[in-house]
């Protein structure tokens, strides 16, 4: 029997392009890669377009766009990262405007550093043509995934797939899915069984609005071959930004652990990708390793990161290191594939 194998991937995954929460600093104190709070203050959408000929409207949003990621910055900044200012912001008004603003600044700025800037991170295209055999994504292979980028969907779009959706009238058509990840663009998708990805705190770049069953994203092929379409991207769409996170409880989640929970049975071999198993994801992160434990066919992790060895994960969910062995990926060059595989 081939291995079921879990990959549960972390900002350190797509960090060759895209900020890490929170800054690193060198052992004097300078910071040597700076995190989501800095790239989003530095972050100057405007100079993209100097030479670029937009509409008045279209100019008006590059610098709302600026303002808003400037604002977030700013108010971040005291709280040391972006996901404890929003919490802050939902402890002290739930739902309320600043708090949505802040879920459409990282719905923007992910969005427009991924298509205007072509952010890819090359770890994830040879680590698929690595683990596929045919253009098919391999059956016993799972992914979780913390990140709101589009990193795996774009690398798998390079072997000649990418998903769409188009609205007309009354209803819409959809393209299909051969990666199967959620959320997607289907609004009426319900093959939970068939998928192969989860993105547990939603996909930056997209929308839904339940109301009227209609998904939109950033990635459709119609919003990607210029800064004008991805700019009108943002100027059809300032709602509902895909963006969930883990602690504000919402039904995104609560529905979505079930199915999270049947991808991942029968997992055989965990592999962690920089990710550490922050405070702020504990209690979904507990429910994962509930269910991996209960169903006591884990049997190996494999934890890439360059600093930590993923011995902390013994105490922070209870594992019996006699059963489960933990071996530290030390390497950052590739996305490790188990020897088992």
């Amino acid at each position: 029997m081939s291995e079921k194998i879990l990959y549960i991937l972390g900002a350190g995954a797509s960090a060759n392009v895209l900020p890490l929460a929170k800054n690193i600093f060198y052992d004097n104190g300078e910071i040597r890669k700076p995190g989501l709070v800095e790239e989003i203050k530095t972050f100057d959408v405007k100079s993209w377009f100097l030479d670029y000929n937009l509409d008045s409207d279209l100019s008006k949003l590059v610098q709302t766009i600026k303002n808003r990621l400037v604002s977030i910055a700013g108010n971040a900044e005291k709280f040391g990262d972006v996901d404890t200012y929003a919490k802050f912001l939902h402890i002290m008004n739930a739902g309320g405007d600043d708090f949505k603003k802040v879920k459409q600044g990282l719905s923007e700025y992910f969005g427009l550093k991924q298509i205007l800037l072509n952010e890819r991170d090359k770890r994830y295209l040879p680590w698929l043509v690595s683990i596929m055999e045919k253009k098919i994504f391999p059956e016993n292979l799972k992914i979780l995934n913390w990140n709101y980028d589009f990193q795996v969907e774009l690398a798998f779009s390079e072997f000649g797939f990418s998903e769409d959706v188009d609205h007309s009238g009354n209803g819409f058509s959809h393209s299909g899915l051969l990666l199967n990840y959620y959320p997607n663009l289907d609004p009426t998708f319900k093959d939970y069984h068939m998928l192969s990805l989860i993105h547990l705190n939603g996909i930056a770049g997209f929308i839904k609005q339940q109301r009227d069953f209609y998904t939109a994203s950033i990635f459709q092929k119609k919003y990607m071959p210029s800064k004008n379409t991805a700019l009108t991207f943002f100027q059809e769409h300032n709602y509902d930004p895909q963006i969930n996170f883990a602690w504000e409880k919402s039904e995104y989640h609560s529905r979505l652990m079930k199915h999270v929970a049947n991808m991942i049975q029968g997992t055989t071999i965990l592999v962690v990708i920089g990710y550490s198993f922050p405070f702020f994801n504990r209690e979904i992160d507990k429910q994962i390793f509930e269910h991996l434990k209960l169903d006591q066919t884990l049997k190996k992790i494999y934890y890439q990161d360059p600093i930590l060895t993923g011995k902390q994960l013994v105490s922070q969910f209870n594992l019996n290191e006699n059963e489960i062995e933990i071996v530290h990926i030390e390497q950052t060059n590739n996305f490790h594939i188990p020897f088992e595989y």
